[in-house]
């Protein structure tokens, strides 16, 4: 008779266990348009989904919960005769050119700025730009998101 008590109130307990648990509905990622040169909004999407930034690109700004504005490119070529001077005094690093940008991250609701970076590659062309963008994706990822 007692173990079937104590059959009885170990179930029962169990169920009162299981009828408790709290079951919270899966968040929807965070929405971001981003604005600037269409070449570099599709490379900086590109890099957002290779470093799994936790957010959603959308194409409609009004769908929007974040936009990430950025400057434009700025592509620095060294000249013929710098690169000549430079690499006489063994200092041949840095002969092909820099690429910079700013980007900042603005919430639409208040237009504050939650987050903003700025990088400078010392390759440009295609190769430059595709090393900005991941580096934009994954700090994205590392200072604004994972603090949320």
């Amino acid at each position: 008779m007692k173990s079937s008590l104590a059959l009885i109130a170990l179930v029962f307990g169990s169920t009162l266990t299981f009828s408790q648990a709290v079951v919270t509905p899966a968040t929807k990622p965070d929405t971001i348009f981003i604005k600037g040169d269409s070449d570099f909004s599709v490379a900086i999407s590109a890099a957002m989904r290779k470093k799994d930034v936790p957010a959603t690109v959308v194409l409609d700004e009004k769908n929007a919960e974040y936009i990430l504005q950025s400057s434009s490119v700025a592509i620095q070529t060294e000249s013929g005769l710098g690169k000549l001077a430079r690499c006489a005094f063994a200092y041949c690093a840095g002969i092909g050119g820099s690429t910079n940008v700013s980007v900042q991250l603005v919430r639409v609701s208040d237009t504050a700025v939650v987050w903003a970076y700025q990088v400078k590659k010392g390759n440009s062309g295609s190769h430059g730009a595709q090393s900005m963008s991941e580096a934009i994706a994954k700090h994205l990822k590392n200072e604004y998101f994972k603090k949320q």
